[in-house]
């Protein structure tokens, strides 16, 4: 029978091992936001990619979403860092959290999600709810704070949001899935089945490419 000191010192560790992580996921979180500037897609608020909100529904996906307090931090420190003021910071900061655990909710609520990436059905679902849904509340978020603390004006919103959910869509699409086979690679086996499943996606990477 466990003791009440035993069950404490469990509650204790676990509760540092997810404060690390979530420190961890915090500092991830800000060095993807550096390392975007070196692409020509990304901007300090805004852009057509923006990779933490595809790390850090990774990282809540691989880890569970009670890290959420990192992605919180790293949202909080990122955006301070773009200057923006501190109304503005703490608003989107929420957006960005939200935007990651409803992905996570969703994915695993709505639908027969796994993780592993075995199915491509799980990539089309990765992408409608985790890159898709989720990031539109976020994007509508953003964009109402920017235009709250007049950085845009309203007349912009429409055009904003729709740059934000691009960027943060993008950010999933590319993101998510390569941090997934990373941290659980997991080796794949071409059946029949999978060959059938498939075929949707490379007619879509082929009609992509002819156009």
């Amino acid at each position: 029978m466990l003791t009440t000191q035993a069950v404490s010192t469990g509650l204790n560790q676990h509760f540092k091992l997810n404060a690390w992580r979530s420190g961890i996921l915090a500092l991830a979180y800000f060095l993807a936001y550096k390392i975007q500037f070196l692409l020509p897609l990304a901007g300090p608020t805004l852009g057509l990619l923006w990779l933490p909100s595809g790390l850090a529904l990774a990282a809540l996906l691989l880890f569970g979403a009670r890290l959420w307090p990192g992605v919180l931090l790293g949202a909080l420190v990122t955006h301070l860092a773009s200057g923006l003021p501190l109304v503005a910071v703490i608003g989107i900061s929420l957006g960005n959290t939200a935007e990651a655990w409803l992905g996570v909710y969703l994915l695993h609520r709505y639908s027969r999600f796994n993780s592993d990436l075995h199915d491509v059905n799980d990539i089309f679902r990765l992408l409608f709810w985790g890159a898709g849904v989720s990031t539109f509340f976020s994007a509508a978020n953003g964009a109402f704070w920017l235009a709250q603390q007049s950085i845009i004006s309203w007349q912009l919103y429409i055009d904003t949001f729709v740059f934000w959910w691009m960027g943060d869509s993008l950010g999933v699409a590319l993101l998510t899935p390569a941090m997934i086979g990373f941290f659980r690679p997991s080796p794949f086996v071409w059946t029949p089945r999978a060959r059938v499943n498939w075929q949707p996606y490379w007619l879509s990477r082929w009609v992509c490419c002819v156009r």
